[in-house]
């Protein structure tokens, strides 16, 4: 089911949508979370989008073990297996985080939507940096042995 589509590796397609997709995700997070008047506008967009990126993150694992069948353990695919597995927690914990906003902090001021905030700023910076470790190990796993075999011309 999630091995192929249109004859394409399925993983190769949807991790596009996670490394562009997760990064906006963290960035409209952390910017509803700081800026009160725009989370009580937007939080309710910003957490349905973190969502969607939640089943993204879990169609790019489950699409990259069937790919893994296909090609096979690496040193660099097994570096990329264990950075990107926990990237799923950490799009959780932004979700958690957008959705305890939507629903305790939209209008709130105060030490809780201070300290959410401060929370959803943090996780969000964290999923940033996990998010690009996963994508470059990744990157490293497919192209890094083409790069290193070939000179530009």
């Amino acid at each position: 089911m999630f091995d192929t589509f249109l004859g394409l590796p399925l993983h190769v397609l949807v991790v596009h949508a996670a490394v562009a997709g997760i990064p906006v995700a963290t960035v409209l997070t952390a910017a509803v979370a700081v800026r009160r008047p725009w989370r009580e506008r937007l939080i309710w967009p910003v957490a349905v989008f973190d969502l969607v990126m939640l089943g993204v993150t879990y169609l790019a694992r489950e699409s990259g073990e069937a790919f893994l069948r296909r090609i096979g353990e690496s040193s660099a695919v097994t570096e990329h297996r264990e950075i990107a597995g926990s990237l799923p927690y950490y799009v959780l914990a932004l979700c958690a985080t957008s959705l305890f906003l939507a629903l305790f902090c939209r209008r709130r001021r105060g030490p809780l939507g201070g300290l959410v905030s401060l929370v959803a700023v943090a996780v969000a910076a964290a999923t940033l940096v996990q998010t690009a470790r996963a994508g470059h190990s990744g990157s490293q796993a497919a192209w890094g042995d083409i790069v290193r075999s070939t000179s530009e011309r």
